[in-house]
């Protein structure tokens, strides 16, 4: 699979984007997948797989865990939608940005 985030950079970069711009729209997608994702989490973890979460005390291990409870409650890979996320909003990015460039261009 392409590294969607390589994908959106060089297409900001072929737009003439500056660094500052795409560093930003690079973490604005993140955030959103974060977002998103972690939504998903509240809505299919049920209260004693949040309990248990919350007791643990470290949290890299919390986080494992959280992740090692999602799979189980959804046979999804967190990685894996966590990477779809980031492709889909780094996408609807590319787009917007292919909608304007396209439409500050002169009609002939």
């Amino acid at each position: 699979m392409d590294d969607p985030m390589q994908t959106l950079i060089t297409a900001l970069q072929g737009q003439g984007h500056s660094q500052e711009q795409i560093a930003n729209e690079c973490e604005a997608v993140t955030w959103q997948a974060y977002e998103t994702f972690y939504e998903q989490v509240r809505t299919v973890l049920t209260e004693e797989d949040n309990k248990a979460i919350d007791e643990i005390d470290d949290d890299q291990a919390a986080e494992e865990e959280m992740k090692r409870r999602y799979t189980l409650r959804t046979g999804n890979d967190p990685q894996v939608v966590m990477t779809s996320l980031v492709k889909q909003y780094a996408q609807q990015v590319i787009n917007e940005y292919s909608q304007s460039s396209s439409s500050d261009q002169p009609v002939s």
